[in-house]
């Protein structure tokens, strides 16, 4: 089991040449497999793209802690978000695709609160910044220093899919060449933003529809500060914690905007909208579609991110699912006899169709992430083509991935779906013995063995009849 990563018990192996002691027997050939599942799975830039990713999660304290309050891990992960940032780059993460992915790909198993929160700060809210023209006036020096944190507000609680129609607005006014950013009615507030008061001050980019002069020029993303360094909500913006959801816990929130004015470098330009002193837009699209999806163009980035998101947490799932099934013993088919699931073709079966299944998940999604990275993006068929893929590589890889971790969890039993036991953290080591009461898992198709029912005697003395 050495092709799976996410698991310290089975580190990433070394390359074939790696040296050893003199004394110390080296089986080439049992080497050689091990090297290519590992080029299969990581491609050639394993230790440039996944490396760093894997020793940064092999710290422990980059793991999430489910037995912790809820309120203690979503700081947590704050912290280890912080921890990233200090470990990076941030700039030339925000610019990498292919490291963004990386990232996702190697924390999704070890805190998926993590993910959440570093996909939204350094894609969608640092690469919305960057692709978008630079400001003297709009300085990126906090935001890369995470003295504030960043986050994205799109979704409306009425608009999700048809984020095209959005009813925020953003007015401006040439007399003071300002914006005035406002939530006219319950259903344009922002749905589901990390804008809690965890993790400290933050900002965020907020698409909303453009207004100069009466005119709709369409949706346009604004620079808008939120909450101040204690997490409290500055004038004009109102938080409203959501019900905490199952799984990792963000601090999900609606946020809206009572009348909140903006400098007018707060608008993100670009080629798709540059809004001169007058009021008057000029851009490359004349539809105002076309000027939205180009605004919000991290959007397919994020796509990638959780496909890798997708890939890294099925394969530490089936990964903890092997292991376990190998030395969880059962009885076998003598009663004095004591066997590994594994033995179970029944059991073993269906994870090893899984572990076929994850490897062409990730080559799918390495297939996709290169064919991303070389098209054109001044060809609007290669462009419009590799935006298809990418949607087809996230929407596949992420039911596979539902599916393969449902049932790496059935397949552990009792541990798998109960709250608090970390059934597919990374180096999660299952004992012979169970620290909670329940049902042993039973290999697919071996149910309780039932007594064989007894013929009945039939009073009129012909042939029993049956059940």
């Amino acid at each position: 089991m050495t092709m799976i990563p996410h698991s310290r018990s089975a580190p990433v192996p070394e390359h074939e040449h790696t040296q050893t002691p003199a004394h110390t027997h080296t089986n080439t050939h049992d080497h050689a497999p091990t090297a290519e599942l590992t080029r299969l799975l990581f491609g050639p830039d394993r230790d440039r793209v996944h490396r760093p990713w894997r020793d940064l999660v092999a710290d422990p304290r980059m793991h999430r802690r489910p037995e912790d309050p809820a309120s203690e891990q979503l700081a947590a992960s704050y912290r280890r978000l912080r921890a990233v940032n200090a470990s990076v780059d941030a700039v030339a993460l925000a610019a990498s695709p292919e490291r963004l992915a990386a990232m996702h790909e190697w924390t999704g198993p070890a805190d998926g609160a993590l993910t959440v929160l570093s996909g939204i700060h350094y894609n969608l809210f640092l690469g919305s910044l960057l692709d978008h023209d630079a400001s003297p006036k709009r300085p990126l020096d906090a935001y890369l220093r995470m003295e504030r944190i960043g986050t994205f507000l799109c979704t409306e609680l009425g608009h999700g899919n048809d984020a095209a129609a959005l009813e925020t607005t953003a007015d401006y006014d040439r007399t003071g060449r300002t914006f005035t950013l406002h939530t006219p009615a319950p259903s344009a507030a922002k749905f589901m933003p990390n804008t809690g008061p965890t993790g400290g001050a933050k900002s965020a980019v907020v698409a909303a529809r453009l207004r100069a002069d009466g005119r709709d020029h369409g949706v346009f993303l604004f620079l808008t500060p939120l909450t101040d360094e204690t997490g409290h909500p500055l004038p004009g913006v109102t938080v409203h914690p959501l019900p905490q959801r199952p799984g990792s816990p963000v601090d999900h929130c609606l946020t809206s905007f009572d009348r909140v004015v903006l400098p007018f470098e707060a608008l993100l330009t670009g080629a798709h909208g540059r809004l001169a002193d007058d009021g008057t837009l000029g851009s490359a699209f004349g539809s105002k579609r076309k000027r939205f999806l180009a605004a919000i163009g991290r959007v397919t980035a994020g796509k990638l991110c959780m496909s890798a998101s997708a890939i890294g947490g099925a394969r530490a799932a089936l990964a903890t699912a092997v292991r376990y099934s190998q030395h969880r013993r059962v009885s076998g088919a003598r009663p004095d006899r004591r066997v590994p699931l594994w033995a179970h073709r029944t059991h073993h079966g269906p994870l090893l169709a899984g572990l076929a299944t994850v490897y062409a998940m990730t080559a799918l999604h390495r297939r996709t992430l290169a064919d991303w990275l070389a098209h054109d993006p001044a060809d609007p068929v290669a462009r419009d083509a590799a935006e298809r893929q990418v949607a087809v590589t996230k929407g596949w890889n992420t039911w596979r991935a539902r599916e393969l971790i449902l049932e790496s969890r059935e397949r552990c039993g009792a541990p798998g779906p109960a709250p608090g036991e970390r059934a597919h953290r990374p180096g999660r080591r299952h004992r012979g013995h169970h620290h909670r009461r329940g049902r042993q898992p039973r290999p697919l198709g071996q149910g309780r063995r039932r007594a064989a029912p007894r013929r009945r005697r039939c009073v009129s003395g012909g042939r029993p009849g049956r059940r």
